[in-house]
């Protein structure tokens, strides 16, 4: 699966889909979070093989947040954590913080500062229906 793939696009719109309806749904921060794996088992249900190591699925979740930074919202890629050592999810991996600092996002800060600001961004555009 490669950028320009039917399937990569498809991959990158259910990927935007399953983020916006975890952070519409979310009464806590934590609630917004999903894992690398999981994101990955979410979009193998719905005929998508997308390893959740290596592979495609961080140039998936780049061309989310792409989209959707064009569009005037958040990095909704900050939503993809990996799995923390008690099985809860974490942090989202250094390569999300690498592109959050790259243009067009320019983001800037402490690797948390950035990761909790785009979580809440996200949420409160979707609480907003947008």
């Amino acid at each position: 699966m490669r950028v320009g793939d039917p399937d990569f696009d498809r991959a990158v719109d259910l990927s935007i889909e399953i983020l916006r309806d975890l952070a519409r749904q979310a009464r806590r921060f934590e609630d917004a979070l999903i894992t690398y794996r999981q994101l990955s088992e979410r979009l193998a249900a719905d005929g998508l093989v997308v390893p959740y190591h290596q592979g495609p699925l961080p140039h998936i979740l780049e061309h989310a947040s792409r989209r959707e930074h064009a569009e005037g919202r958040g990095l909704i890629s900050a939503l993809v954590v990996q799995q923390g050592f008690d099985g809860r999810p974490s942090m989202p991996s250094g390569g999300f913080f690498n592109m959050a600092r790259r243009a067009p996002f320019k983001r800037s800060g402490s690797n948390e500062a950035i990761w909790m600001s785009e979580v809440q961004s996200v949420i409160d555009e979707c609480a907003g229906g947008s």
